[in-house]
């Protein structure tokens, strides 16, 4: 009963990040295009590899975009991209997740929304 429970809470309380990307722009694209306007999957590629250089762990590196703001201008978001890796080692020489998050304007074209900078 207990490892029942278990798996069944699991499957609301663990994210799942089924999605791959290869890079950052198909997922906040694809928070543009979602009714929604979320967007979430792991990231692989060269900016994974930098990533993992940087914090030292080979932990894989998710991502959560979801929409801030939506613009007067069609297709234009206020966007927030959320990554997290797990083990990466701190200071005090412990395995902890590291989050940073970025606020990015952006229309499905690519380009800033008009007037924004």
């Amino acid at each position: 009963m207990k490892t029942t429970l278990l798996v069944f809470l699991s499957a609301f309380l663990l994210p799942v990040y089924a999605a791959e990307y290869n890079s950052i722009r198909p997922l906040l694209m694809e928070a543009i295009a979602a009714p929604t306007g979320h967007a979430a999957g792991t990231i692989t590629g060269q900016f994974a590899e930098n990533f993992k250089r940087m914090s030292g762990s080979g932990m894989p590196v998710f991502a959560n975009v979801t929409t801030v703001h939506v613009f007067e201008e069609e297709g234009c978001r206020r966007l927030n991209l959320h990554l997290k890796q797990s083990g990466v080692i701190t200071t005090e020489g412990k395995p902890a997740d590291f989050d940073i998050s970025y606020g990015i304007n952006l229309c499905r074209d690519g380009n800033p929304p008009a007037g924004i900078m």
